[in-house]
């Protein structure tokens, strides 16, 4: 996976340069009642993909995070459920052998040997 981010990185570098060589003419941006004055083209376009990547990697981090949260909250639910379950069944196993030891036959009544000498 890690190839395959490098190598689309390195392939919309590459036009991004192409790009800057094929347009080096000068423009005005306006932006909000801002004006930039003359700035070139591929200027322009750099700062934009940029921001775009960094807009994308900002929104990844709040997913990314807000998952972990979401994840914490049901990985405790989990174990605390687990360790419900882990008690009920030590309860029911005592509970069994309990009952295995009322269920058993009484024990023989042993008869003590007389020895004779």
């Amino acid at each position: 996976m890690r190839i395959l981010v490098l190598v689309l990185f390195l392939v919309v570098s590459v036009f991004m340069v192409m790009f800057g060589v094929q347009n080096p003419q000068a423009v005005t941006v306006q932006f909000m009642g801002f004006s930039s004055g003359s700035v070139s083209l591929s200027l322009v376009i750099i700062v934009a993909v940029l921001s775009g990547a960094l807009l994308c990697a900002l929104l990844w981090m709040w997913s990314s995070i807000s998952r972990s949260i979401r994840e914490r909250g049901v990985r405790k639910t989990l174990e605390k459920r687990n360790r419900e379950l882990e008690d009920q069944v030590a309860q029911l196993q005592r509970a069994a052998s309990i009952t295995a030891r009322a269920a058993a036959p009484p024990a023989a009544p042993v008869e003590p040997k007389v020895v004779t000498k």
